[in-house]
């Protein structure tokens, strides 16, 4: 056993709470540069130490941790008009830390069942993935977004006015080179450096699950690079440092901006589409997919750990082809 684990043990012995146990976890995840899952698991350190107030507590000892009081939880986190998906977060991260506790030695007493979690709701529901049509990216691409600024009331001759179009500029290349490149999540794009060029090839590693990609640098892509080169070591003008805490701040700065940015592009579309960080990539998925690109090829692109995410990923999509051939077929026979 290491030091840290006799540690852990030591500390799990002196009857843990779950608050103790989320900041345990907190500055685990700091530690180890997982600044995304320590945020994560703050809010709902946040979120628990509310719901505590409520009955006039600040913390919950493990051994009072029962399937009653997670139910008071549930229960809780739904009145508040909050998300099934909302609730199965905040719930996993406590079912998470829980079993950590166990791990580590926590016993719970034997009139406390072994696993508190076992009738909660942990599971998400999953959200509709809303792609653009192929033609959006042709429409995007050639967008004036000078032209739509001033149509829409901006003024020009500021400073403010030029800014705003480079801004946008930067927003509305950026969602084509994520297209472009095989739906590239944002987090990655914002981390790609000039090292992750090699011989004609982009290669990086997902921040998200740590896959390997490798894919070739189309002329469509390259015009982006070769546009926004600077002596930075990054391809691209986001992070401006390579210090973690203060690039992950950096990075959730501007994926706030680039959002914020992609609703005002939507704006100048003559189309019904709400563009996001996650509309290239499922844009991208669902092209693909529809123009006969075998779901293997899709899953290695995409950096999924196996293919069943993959066809979970697809399944909207395929329903939204299903409803268009029913609504043909329907049509046809009845008038």
């Amino acid at each position: 056993m290491t030091i840290k684990e006799i540690e852990t043990v030591r500390k799990m012995s002196k009857t843990p709470t779950l608050i103790m146990c989320l900041d345990e976890q907190i500055q685990s995840c700091r530690q180890e540069k997982r600044l995304g899952s320590a945020n994560n698991y703050l809010r709902t350190r946040q979120d628990f130490i509310r719901f505590l107030g409520t009955m006039g507590r600040k913390d919950l000892s493990l051994r009072k941790c029962t399937p009653e009081i997670l139910a008071d939880y549930q229960e809780w986190i739904l009145s508040r008009g909050k998300s099934r998906n909302t609730l199965s977060f905040h719930m996993r991260n406590l079912r998470a830390v829980y079993h950590i506790a166990l791990n580590n030695g926590f016993t719970p007493p034997c009139s406390q069942q072994l696993n508190p979690f076992e009738h909660v709701c942990t599971s998400s529901i999953p959200t509709r993935k809303r792609a653009a049509k192929a033609e959006v990216m042709t429409m995007l691409n050639q967008l004036d977004i000078s032209e739509h600024l001033k149509s829409m009331g901006k003024l020009t001759g500021r400073r403010s006015f030029e800014r705003m179009v480079r801004e946008v500029t930067f927003a509305r290349d950026t969602f084509v080179f994520c297209f472009c490149a095989c739906g590239l999540p944002f987090v990655d794009f914002v981390h790609l450096t000039k090292e992750n060029i090699q011989h004609g090839m982009l290669c990086y590693e997902r921040q998200k699950t740590g896959t390997h990609i490798e894919m070739e640098i189309l002329p469509q892509m390259q015009r982006f690079i070769d546009h926004y080169a600077t002596n930075s070591p990054y391809l691209f003008p986001i992070l401006t440092t390579k210090k973690v805490e203060e690039s992950y701040i950096q990075y959730r700065k501007a994926i706030r901006k680039y959002n914020h940015r992609l609703k005002l592009l939507s704006q100048m579309l003559p189309c019904d589409i709400n563009l996001s960080t996650y509309v290239a990539r499922h844009t991208w998925a669902t092209t693909v997919y529809h123009n006969d690109m075998p779901e293997s090829y899709i899953k290695e692109r995409m950096g999924h750990s196996s293919l069943q995410t993959t066809r979970t990923y697809l399944k909207s999509f395929e329903n939204h082809k299903i409803d268009e051939v029913n609504k043909r077929i329907i049509d046809a026979i009845i008038q």
